[in-house]
């Protein structure tokens, strides 16, 4: 099977299936054609997958073996590559070969440059990149937090700018994003996905959705906080920091087509959110006051 690349046969990469063992399935072809080898499968274990059952017309799971097994986990592991930002399909071609694992005294070809290693590949996409790269969620995340400084300008002269306060800010707006930057291999995402987000895309982060969560991302949680930390001289500057954050955070999303979950898109939600920024920033006012 050919996913990707360009090998002698043309625009093309060929790949051999291996089995369980990380050997050369017994289906599979070999010699000078071959540039990678991935999981194919075999009779004693084969890969599962969904598919559709014939006989019923429902999804189903069920083990296959076959180098239209082994191919797709090449194609896989280039859109792996593609989305860290190598974009050149030559550069993609290279940085698969040159991840894979060699394989020693292999004479007849059985695995091209070596087997399939998405780990080592991604590793190698990322070596000598500049880690912050520019994309759209990292713009909108330091969008979020200029703008909600932008708000704090309006409270300049009754906030006390501590610690806690900027922390406030930071969870409301944008969260701790940059950590979405870390690589960790083989362990639950959603913690991760928590903390490098703001905190009203908290229900997006536990439900692993898009559409964001009308429940997180309103006036509700800087409410709470301050119902429980305005009594207290110091933590109170968290639950002022969070509200200007949370306003931040609910304007710029107001601009970029927001999903609500239960509400329909369009106006309905950048209504909603607007006037919860609003509310966060009343919040705010009303608490200086209090103070």
């Amino acid at each position: 099977m050919t996913p990707y690349g360009k090998s002698f046969l043309g625009n093309h990469l060929s790949v051999s299936a291996l089995n369980a063992n990380n050997e050369k399935a017994f289906y599979s072809n070999y010699g000078v054609g071959v540039d990678i080898s991935a999981p194919g499968g075999g009779q004693d274990k084969k890969i599962l997958q969904e598919t559709i059952d014939p006989s019923s017309g429902q999804a189903k799971m069920a083990g296959f073996m076959g180098t239209s097994m082994a191919s797709p986990h090449v194609a896989g592991v280039a859109a792996l590559i593609r989305s860290t930002g190598v974009k050149d399909p030559e550069k993609i071609r290279k940085i698969l070969e040159e991840s894979a694992r060699e394989v020693e005294n292999d004479k007849l070809n059985y695995y091209g440059f070596g087997q399939l290693d998405a780990e080592a590949a991604i590793k190698l996409a990322k070596k000598g990149q500049f880690p912050l790269r520019l994309d759209h969620d990292l713009l909108m995340k330091l969008l979020m937090l200029a703008v909600a400084y932008v708000f704090t300008a309006l409270f300049s002269k009754s906030i006390r700018f501590t610690a806690l306060f900027h922390l406030g800010i930071v969870l409301g707006s944008c969260g701790f994003f940059l950590l979405k930057l870390v690589d960790i291999f083989d362990v639950p995402q959603w913690p991760l996905r928590l903390v490098s987000s703001p905190l009203g895309q908290w229900g997006n982060a536990i439900q692993g959705s898009v559409d964001i969560n009308p429940i997180f991302a309103s006036v509700l949680i800087p409410f709470c906080l301050m119902a429980l930390l305005l009594g207290n001289r110091d933590a109170k500057w968290l639950a002022v920091g969070t509200s200007i954050g949370m306003a931040g955070f609910l304007t710029v999303t107001i601009f970029t087509s927001p999903d609500l979950w239960l509400l329909s898109s369009g106006l309905v939600s950048q209504i909603f959110l607007g006037v919860n920024a609003l509310l966060c920033l009343a919040l705010v006012n009303l608490s200086l006051k209090e103070s």
